[in-house]
């Protein structure tokens, strides 16, 4: 190769090297570029102040955080500030970042003068740190906005400066309260005149107990819990759509100082809070919905959605209990059933329901009847529940505000009695026929002044026979878990045995096995009762008695009972000193036994 051709080739890669170096100087510069952040000094957390100064509208708002770290405006008014937009400031302050601007001219920049200078303070061991950032002009795309901070231009989104071109009208918090939805509000007052189009008196008062409420004055009534979680929600939740006046001097033209509506809220904390919504007399005249609302103890006027009025005036009938039981059933710990002189109560045990019943004396309340203590019959456990069912999903068809509750020729009445000493109950009255021809029973719940109506299934459901809730089954064994049975019919007794390891029985001292008594093993060990006796309903003597014992593994357990024929030729069985008619073809099979 010539040395010439040597030398283009040299130079030819050196010019090569060359252009790659500037390029890579170029990306790197890019990089650089790309990299710089706005406030790259500021710790967002440790943020206690943040003042913006809009030279534009010579404007200037200061935002401060107290203590607990709510965030208020400190100039030019103080005003709680919006929960939201500090927040979103401090986020954007974080992330902000752009590209340095080679030789910039502040001029046409729009930095000299800036529109907006932004000041962040904040709270350091050695003393307050602050960095301040300038915002001048909209790039020529109006997608990146030019920003200083000390010598360096900056060339970054326009999203920064969006956020702080913000008056301190829209920095302040919209929230007609300073109570919270979060916090448990137990006591609320409504209050209003019978003033302007449409307009009624709309007064009550409710107080929260336990997890219900109760209405206040004349019809004290239960409300439902549910419905008046989500109208104190929808309240506490209320924003103002613009602050009409700050300074006030005269209420009247709001009509605030006799409020067509106020609304006082009381915390679980002590806090109460309450606010007047009004209308002004003009626009009441002209049909305006503008409304017009106050928070007692503040100046400020704010004006509020019309919509806001329509939820605030429901009726407290909208607010009436209308279901005569709530709660969750696995709390439910007895419920008892009241007619006439006698009292039927159903008591929980850990897997299982008692029946109870006794006698009430005439006129006595059953609040009077203590039969606690009175033995109980273990109860069907599908009809306890299938009666829960029932209450469980009765609803009052009407309320009749303003009617005298009027018994029925038969005292009906029921209580649910749940944890935490929580109870349900109410009484039936006469028949009733609306106006417009809803009919039923008159119903008063325990504890309210307030009456309604009730389907006629309801009386039928308070009549239910305390038999027909005890269970049937009078024992149900396990046939593996048993290894004899003794059956004794006057001097003839027979033994059948089970090895632990066979699953054949045989008669004692035979080693063939019991056919016959296999065949009726399973009718003796899972007995079901036609009927149950009273005690005093008990025969002296039975007819053809059959005694029999059934021995487990462990013969302490062992199951005794006898079964015969009474005077009527029914068959009966006997344990624990409980009778029961169970079926004669029971009793014909033990007597049939070879």
């Amino acid at each position: 190769m010539h040395l010439r051709t040597i030398l283009l080739l040299l130079l030819a890669v050196g010019a090569l090297l060359a252009v790659w170096s500037l390029h890579e100087e170029e990306r790197d510069l890019g990089q650089e570029r790309y990299v710089k952040a706005v406030f790259p000094d500021v710790n967002v957390s440790e943020v206690r102040a943040i003042r913006i100064e809009n030279l534009a509208r010579f404007d200037t708002v200061k935002l401060e955080r107290d203590s607990n770290r709510r965030w208020f405006l400190t100039d030019p008014l103080a005003y709680p500030a919006d929960e939201s937009l500090p927040e979103r400031i401090l986020k954007e302050i974080s992330s902000a970042g752009g590209e340095i601007v080679l030789d910039p001219d502040p001029i046409k920049l729009g930095l000299e003068p800036p529109r907006i200078a932004i000041e962040v303070s904040e709270s350091r061991p050695g003393g307050e740190f602050s960095v301040e950032v300038e915002i001048g002009s909209l790039d020529v795309d109006g997608k990146f906005v030019f920003v200083r901070r000390q010598e360096q231009v900056l060339r970054a989104p326009v999203s920064l400066f969006t956020l702080l071109d913000l008056t301190h009208q829209d920095l302040r918090s919209r929230r007609l309260w300073t109570l919270s939805p979060l916090d448990q509000i137990i006591e609320l007052s409504r209050s209003s005149l019978a003033a302007g189009p449409g307009l009624t008196d709309l007064s009550f008062e409710a107080v929260a107990e336990g997890l219900s409420w109760r209405s206040l004055g004349e019809d004290r009534a239960l409300l439902d819990p549910q419905a008046l979680y989500h109208f104190i929600q929808s309240i506490l939740r209320m924003r103002s759509e613009r602050f009409a006046d700050d300074e006030p001097t005269d209420l009247a033209q709001y009509g605030l100082e006799t409020p067509h509506l106020r609304l006082e809220l009381t915390s679980a904390r002590g806090i109460s809070e309450a606010l007047r919504f009004g209308q002004s007399s003009s626009g009441l005249a002209a049909g305006d919905d503008a409304w017009f609302c106050k928070r007692e103890g503040f100046p400020q006027v704010w004006t509020v959605a019309a919509n806001n009025l329509e939820y605030l005036r429901l009726r407290l009938l909208e607010f009436y209990e209308y279901r005569i039981m709530r709660g969750p059933r696995s709390d439910l710990q007895a419920f008892s059933l009241r007619r006439a002189s006698e009292e039927v109560r159903l008591s929980r045990e850990t897997d299982y329901w008692l029946v109870q019943v006794d006698s009430l004396p005439v006129g006595a309340e059953s609040s009077a009847l203590d039969i606690s203590e009175k033995p109980g019959e273990v109860a069907d456990t599908g009809r306890v529940e299938d009666l829960l069912s029932f209450f469980e999903n009765v609803e009052v068809t009407r309320y009749l505000p303003g009617m005298e509750f009027e018994p029925g020729p038969e005292p009906l009445a029921f209580q649910f009695e749940y944890e935490q000493d929580q109870a349900w109950g109410g009484r039936l009255g006469r028949a009733h026929t609306t106006e417009d021809g809803v009919s039923g029973l008159l119903y008063q719940r325990d504890g309210s002044s307030l009456v309604g109506i009730l389907g006629m299934d309801v009386a039928d459901a308070i009549r239910t026979e305390a038999e027909s809730l005890r269970t049937r089954v009078i024992q149900r064994l396990r046939e593996l878990a048993q290894h004899r049975v003794i059956i004794q019919r006057g001097a003839i007794e027979r033994i059948y045995n089970r090895a632990p390891d066979a699953l054949e029985w045989s008669q004692e001292d035979s080693n063939q096995p019991a056919r016959a008594f296999e065949e009726l093993l399973a009718r003796i060990l899972s007995i079901q009762a036609n009927s149950w006796l009273d005690s005093e309903e008990a025969p002296s003597q039975l007819q053809d008695e059959v005694r029999l014992v059934i021995e487990p593994l462990d013969p302490r357990q062992s199951v005794k009972f006898r079964i015969g024929l009474d005077d009527k030729g029914r068959a009966l069985l006997e344990r624990a000193g409980k009778w029961a008619v169970v079926a004669n073809s029971l009793h014909e099979s033990l007597l049939a036994l070879p």
